[in-house]
C-alpha cells in the first residue's frame, strides 16, 4: 500500500501551485518538455525555475525504473533542486 506521494510527483507539485497562482492554469502534460514550457509560461518566476525543474525531470525516469543506477551525489543534488522549487513555489504563493 502506497501511503506517501508518487516518486517523482514532488518536484511536479511546486510547478503546479507556481503555474497555479500566477497564471491561473495548470494541465497534465503528457511529456517532459511540455511541463517545462508551462512552468516558464508563469513568467519569471517559472524562467527562474526552468533549467532546475529540467534537470529534475531528467532524473525522474531514471530514478523510478532503475534506482540503483542514480549516484549519491545525483541523488543529493536532486533533493537540493526540489527543495528550490519548494521554497520558489512558497515564495510565489504567499506574495499575491
Amino acid at each position: 500500500m502506497r501511503t506517501g506521494p508518487r516518486r517523482g510527483s514532488l518536484s511536479r507539485r511546486p510547478k503546479d501551485a507556481i503555474c497555479l497562482r500566477l497564471i491561473g492554469v495548470t494541465r497534465k502534460s503528457d511529456g517532459h518538455q511540455e511541463a517545462v514550457a508551462e512552468l516558464k509560461s508563469a513568467g519569471p518566476v517559472g524562467k527562474e525555475l526552468a533549467s532546475t525543474f529540467s534537470r529534475l525531470l531528467k532524473l525522474k525516469t531514471k530514478s523510478q525504473y532503475q534506482p540503483a543506477s542514480v549516484a549519491a551525489t545525483d541523488a543529493t543534488k536532486a533533493i537540493e533542486w526540489a527543495e528550490r522549487m519548494l521554497e520558489v513555489a512558497e515564495r510565489a504563493v504567499s506574495s499575491r
